[in-house]
């Protein structure tokens, strides 16, 4: 994979690029992560498709940048794409870079040709009990008072079931301090909770769900199938994995999203004919 750097005014992105294909996935890890979550991922798909991995501002190698909420994240994604000179992407967003999907195919449509929500969930209170978002509003003010060793053991046990995928979340939050930790929780789940009401994604933007068959953080299963249900968003589950399906058992998770991706293929063709074969293609017409 290339390294590459994206300097603004804010700070320094760091991101990674490979792979030589027509169309581009763009993955979006989740929070106290980097992007090395997803390697299962990049290791298969390059073959097929340009694929960039970012580390989010204030995570990886991008813990300096000095500022990080949904909008300044989305301004972040157009300039990439425009300097990466790529029209529109494939995203898959991870639990925390999920919300900042649902953000960013609400504000910018054109520029997603598809979206995985993988181990993420739903903007909106209605979605949520009254425990929930007093969870999400509180959560980081019992960082201080655990240790920086038993955070990561929980974070990790919640995250994945089997060792491999243990071991990289252990070695992402090894790298943040407690009060790195307990910064970003405020910072995310303050903003998810000022979204009081979902925010609309394009009915032409095909949607996928995934999530892990042993995903116990907070009601997620019941949770997604509800917004499956009411989005009209495909579901799909992983496979004995965690929270982290995607590197849990990442064989089951990349047979589950190529289904997904040629599916969308062959939706287009149908639709518009062989002259335009895929989503990025109707985009640069």
């Amino acid at each position: 994979m290339t390294h590459k750097i994206l300097h603004t005014k804010n700070g320094v992105l760091h991101y990674w690029k490979t792979g030589r294909g027509p169309e581009t996935l763009v993955f979006l890890h989740g929070v106290c992560l980097n992007h090395h979550i997803f390697k299962g991922q990049i290791d298969h798909f390059n073959k097929k498709f340009t694929v960039i991995a970012l580390d989010l501002p204030k995570h990886g190698r991008s813990k300096d940048y000095s500022v990080f909420n949904y909008q300044e994240m989305a301004l972040l994604m157009n300039h990439l794409l425009r300097i990466e000179n790529i029209p529109a992407a494939h995203f898959i967003g991870e639990s925390m870079g999920g919300y900042l999907l649902q953000y960013y195919a609400h504000h910018f449509p054109e520029k997603v040709a598809s979206i995985v929500f993988s181990g993420s969930h739903p903007l909106g209170h209605n979605y949520y009990w009254t425990i929930e978002k007093w969870a999400f509003e509180n959560m980081h003010r019992f960082v201080p008072y655990l240790s920086h060793r038993f955070i990561v053991h929980l974070v990790s046990f919640f995250s994945a079931k089997h060792q491999p995928a243990k071991l990289i979340t252990k070695k992402s939050l090894h790298e943040l301090s407690k009060v790195e930790i307990a910064n970003l929780l405020r910072i995310v789940y303050t903003e998810f909770l000022s979204y009081r009401k979902p925010l609309t994604i394009e009915k032409n933007i095909p949607v996928l769900i995934i999530q892990g068959s042993r995903d116990f953080v907070w009601r997620i299963q019941w949770i997604n199938r509800n917004w499956s249900r009411e989005e009209n968003y495909s579901l799909a589950v992983v496979k004995n994995a965690a929270h982290n399906a995607n590197m849990d058992n990442y064989t089951h998770f990349n047979t589950l999203y190529d289904s997904f991706l040629n599916e969308i293929a062959a939706t287009y063709s149908e639709t518009v004919g062989e002259s335009i074969s895929s989503p990025i293609e109707s985009y640069q017409k």
